[in-house]
């Protein structure tokens, strides 16, 4: 039985590992930032920003594209202190990326 090997992307120095289904859209991720940073100088913030996340996913052994993706799609219900924190990347297992 063969298991996927998480792919290496490397962006600016930074090295993101993905599950290779996922590294097309890491990539258009990371172009999508590229363009915002060379626009404008909230262009450079919004970069530097989806870089922290990125690395605070891998910090706490949360593959970034699954955490960010369950993210975006809870934020706009989160009402409470409590929704917020749960959607920390220490806060979720990794059962629940996996199905969000």
């Amino acid at each position: 039985m063969s298991t996927t090997q998480p792919t290496p992307l490397v962006v600016h120095g930074w090295t993101i590992f993905a599950h290779p289904r996922f590294l097309t859209q890491l990539e258009a991720l990371a172009h999508q930032v590229e363009a915002l940073k060379l626009d404008t100088q909230a262009g450079a913030r919004t970069s530097a920003l989806i870089y922290s996340l990125v690395e605070i996913a891998k910090a706490n052994n949360v593959e970034p594209y699954l955490w960010l993706r369950h993210v975006l799609r809870a934020l706009p219900t989160a009402t409470t202190v409590e929704h917020f924190e749960a959607l920390l990347p220490w806060s979720l297992k990794a059962e629940q990326l996996i199905t969000a």
